[in-house]
């Protein structure tokens, strides 16, 4: 595969992906465990198989981000 050239726009989405992907992916799961207690989820049609995937992402992504943390 050819290589990225190194640049601000290669950067830019290299801190989308990594950092933005997470943020979004903690809001996204604490919105989901309001509606889970406030007893709302059902209603919002979200599929389960969905939130299960999301909520997994999420757990990797958590993990990728500590395991990084501690290499440096």
């Amino acid at each position: 595969m050819p290589q990225l050239p190194d640049n601000a726009l290669t950067s830019d989405l290299i801190v989308l992906g990594f950092v933005v992907s997470i943020t979004v992916n903690i809001f996204v799961n604490l919105v989901l465990i309001l509606l889970f207690l406030l007893r709302r989820l059902r209603k919002t049609g979200i599929p389960a198989w969905l939130m299960i995937v999301n909520f997994l992402f999420f757990a990797a992504q958590l993990t990728i981000f500590i395991l990084n943390r501690n290499l440096r």
